[in-house]
């Protein structure tokens, strides 16, 4: 989907690829939390009646879940000309970054009901997000190091948040596909 084309619209392009491919949506859900085993996938997750979530990928054992936006890969979606500054966080990205924090909001406002402990297995239940938008030739070396440090720095009621391109969780992705051949192939899997 990368190399096809440059720019990626959230509903045309980006909803349907992940959608029909549920391994890699699996996966995608790895890149904050161990690869261990991932045995819950849902697109467009319902968040108590009030938000949904692009996908949310989750290990009942653990209680751990990670809850992935995307948003729109165009030039203004991580940064974008401001009125008063030059770069500033584009509206696609200040978007997805309000819906984590709605999310997060009402999960911990639902923590100790039953309803959470029906979705999620009890009130211990550990959550990560991830805003996926705007490709990496898109955004400058400083604006990539802005990106790092709001990954690396800010989260949302203690739950950890990554923030990344589609090229950036691309080559995340691949990575660690690498590394598991690796051990695979090498018979070190005891």
């Amino acid at each position: 989907m990368l190399a096809a084309t440059t720019e990626l619209s959230e509903k045309t392009h980006i909803l349907p690829f992940f959608r029909a491919r549920p391994n890699l949506s699996a996966f995608a859900g790895t890149f904050n939390m161990p690869v261990e085993r991932i045995d819950l996938l849902g697109h467009e997750l319902d968040i108590f009646g009030h938000f949904r979530c692009d996908l949310a990928v989750g290990n009942s054992r653990e209680r751990a879940f990670s809850l992935i936006e995307f948003e729109d890969a165009r030039p203004s979606s991580v940064f974008a000309e401001g009125t008063k500054y030059h770069d500033e966080w584009g509206k696609r990205f200040e978007h997805g970054f309000s819906q984590l924090v709605d999310w997060f909001w009402t999960i911990d406002d639902q923590r100790h009901s039953n309803d959470f402990a029906r979705r999620f297995g009890g009130s211990d239940a550990r959550f990560f997000g991830m805003l996926v938008t705007g490709r990496r030739a898109f955004v400058d070396s400083v604006g990539q190091s802005r990106l790092r440090w709001r990954s690396d720095s800010v989260s949302i009621g203690g739950h950890k948040i990554a923030f990344v391109t589609f090229d950036d969780l691309l080559e995340a992705l691949e990575a660690k596909l690498q590394y598991l051949r690796t051990i695979a192939d090498a018979g070190d899997l005891t």
